[in-house]
Formats: structure tokens, C-alpha cells, sequence
């Protein structure tokens, strides 16, 4: 039998949290993620990755800017290798 959300909280509360809880890690990190790649795109289309009605991850705008053939500048290319250097050193210590 399905549960309604209203359901859902009444009788189990601690998992409506624990829900809510891993979509905001997740939504964070989708958003860390394009700002770790925004240097590399014009902003409008960072801002419509980010708060538009087509929404998506980092990978998703790189592949839609690379399809619309957006080709970044050398230093942005440049900044991008250094903040994806910059996140591999601090996830490896």
C-alpha cells in the first residue's frame, strides 16, 4: 500500500529528516560541483544550470555548453585545471 507524504511524517518522522537531510547534502554538492567549473562558462548559462527550470549537475552543464559549442577561454580552461587539482589534492588528504 502506498503512504502518502502526510502519512510519511505522521508515522515516521525520523526518516522524513533523514530524506530531507541527504537532499540537501546533495543539492549542495550538485552546486559545489558547477562552481567548481563555472570560470569555464558564461554565467547565464551557470545561473539556468543552477536555479533554472531545466536544472543540472556539473557534468550535464559541461556536456550541454560543449554540444552549443561554448568554448572557454584559455584561462578559463587554465583556472578549471587549477580548482580540479585544488579538489583532488584536498579529497586526497
Amino acid at each position: 500500500m502506498k503512504m502518502t507524504v502526510e502519512e510519511l511524517r505522521t508515522q515516521h518522522p525520523e526518516l522524513e529528516k533523514q530524506i530531507i537531510q541527504e537532499a540537501v547534502i546533495k543539492e549542495r554538492k550538485r552546486i559545489q560541483d558547477i562552481d567548481d567549473i563555472a570560470s569555464m562558462f558564461d554565467p547565464s548559462i551557470v545561473f539556468e544550470a543552477k536555479y533554472g527550470p531545466n536544472r543540472c549537475t556539473a557534468e550535464e552543464l559541461a556536456y550541454r555548453a560543449a554540444k552549443q559549442k561554448i568554448v572557454p577561454s584559455e584561462d578559463a580552461r587554465i583556472a578549471a585545471g587549477e580548482a580540479a587539482t585544488r579538489k583532488i589534492y584536498a579529497e586526497s588528504n
